[in-house]
């Protein structure tokens, strides 16, 4: 017997309406809201490094207020003068360290830093009356003012102003300032200036020694250079040459604020001219036989002139000058870009202790950074500013942030 079966099938009919409509607005902006947490928990789990900075840059943004808020607390206790021991307008990293507490302090760590090793002398030039602070740690405040006017508007804070007549002088700076015999191999000179027009004659911006000058400089084409003066073996007698190095045709008395720095390196028998960061010329033509010193009597630094052999003053700058800085090494063409404004702001050479002065009362400990800080050297930096605000930041702050509080 055959058994047939007869095979059934399906009709296939066209979709009601209710089956063709699509998704509503609602809808997608589900299925979107859906698909974006869904990334986001991928980017943390392929970025864990990203949410970790932005957490130890919370707690930075927290440090810095805190410790903010307890300056200003500390100087409203004092009645609103004093503020505490030690903070003043230079930018230090806050810890117990004696040393080693140079570091660039910004939110990116960018080339072209400066390192203040063997910083012989840093003069800010923003006082408002009296002496001239050496910030260096070196002590090497003013010795003589003579007819500078202050608080002119400068490239960082204020500035000195001089009218043609105006010097001021600072105690002896390398060792050939106080020992005939001695010379130095390496130093570096640099300052901010700016004048509106070129003077009569060579007029000097920085001045260090007689026979054993480095001066910076600028002639009356507007012109700018660096010079020194050797003698012969270490002598008394001022018979070596005068080697320079200047800005060839690019001058510089427009009215605008232009930095300045000489770098000369006895070893490598170069002598360096740089501006506004850029090396504009090498001089290789020293004698080896001739060294950079110089007997002290008469020739101490000066700003804004010279000083002749007799010990009288000659060929004054007009217009202004800020941030005088000498090392007794030659600088880095990458930290004289640095001074020039292309990297960031250096701390001193020294950390600032501010627990006996805000621990227990305002803080319970001087925060320091998640990341690289300890109570030795935070990575947190504070300063006043020209108009007595305070200043702290986070040096190691990360995502290119900068976390900074002034008040």
């Amino acid at each position: 017997m055959v058994v047939r079966v007869k095979e059934g099938f399906t009709r296939l009919r066209p979709a009601s309406a209710e089956l063709r409509r699509g998704f509503t607005l609602i809808e997608l902006l589900l299925v979107i809201s859906i698909i974006g947490i869904l990334a986001g928990i991928v980017i943390v789990a392929l970025s864990p490094s990203r949410q970790l900075a932005q957490v130890r840059n919370a707690q930075r943004r927290s440090d810095v207020r805190a410790i903010a808020a307890a300056i200003d607390q500390y100087v409203l206790d004092q009645g609103g003068d004093d503020l505490p021991a030690g903070l003043d307008i230079t930018l230090r990293v806050l810890g117990t360290a004696g040393g080693g507490c140079s570091v660039p302090c910004g939110g990116t760590q960018d080339v072209g830093s400066v390192s203040m090793d063997s910083i012989a002398a840093l003069w800010h030039l923003d006082e408002t009356s009296g002496t001239i602070a050496d910030n260096s740690g070196n002590s090497r405040n003013s010795a003589v003012i003579s007819g500078v006017t202050y608080g002119a508007t400068g490239h960082l804070n204020t500035a000195l102003s001089f009218d043609g007549n105006d010097y001021v002088d600072f105690p002896t700076i390398f060792p050939h300032d106080s020992d005939p015999k001695a010379s130095i191999d390496e130093v570096t000179s640099s300052a901010w200036f700016r004048t509106s027009s070129p003077p009569s004659a060579d007029a000097k911006i920085v001045w260090v020694g007689w026979g054993g000058t480095i001066a910076l400089q600028m002639n009356s084409t507007g012109v700018v250079s660096v010079w020194i003066k050797q003698t012969k073996n270490g002598g008394t007698n001022y018979d070596g040459s005068w080697h320079g190095q200047n800005s060839g045709l690019a001058t510089f008395a427009d009215g605008s604020w232009h930095h300045i720095a000489g770098r000369y390196h006895r070893t490598e028998n170069t002598l360096k001219l740089y501006v506004d960061g850029d090396l504009l010329g090498t001089n290789t033509g020293m004698n080896a036989s001739e060294y950079l010193s110089d007997p002290s009597t008469n020739h101490p630094p000066i700003i804004g002139a010279a000083s002749l052999w007799t010990g009288a003053r000659t060929n004054y700058f007009t217009g202004d000058i800020d941030e005088v800085a000498l090392w007794s090494r030659a600088l880095t063409d990458l930290e004289i870009e640095g001074l020039s404004g292309q990297g960031e702001e250096m701390t001193a050479a020294a950390c600032l202790d501010l627990s006996p002065s805000l621990v227990d009362t305002y803080l319970a400990s001087i925060p320091f950074d998640p990341s690289d800080g300890d109570a030795t050297r935070t990575s947190y930096a504070a300063r006043r500013t020209a108009i007595s605000h305070t200043y702290v930041r986070a040096c190691s702050a990360e995502l290119g942030e900068e976390i900074t509080v002034e008040r």
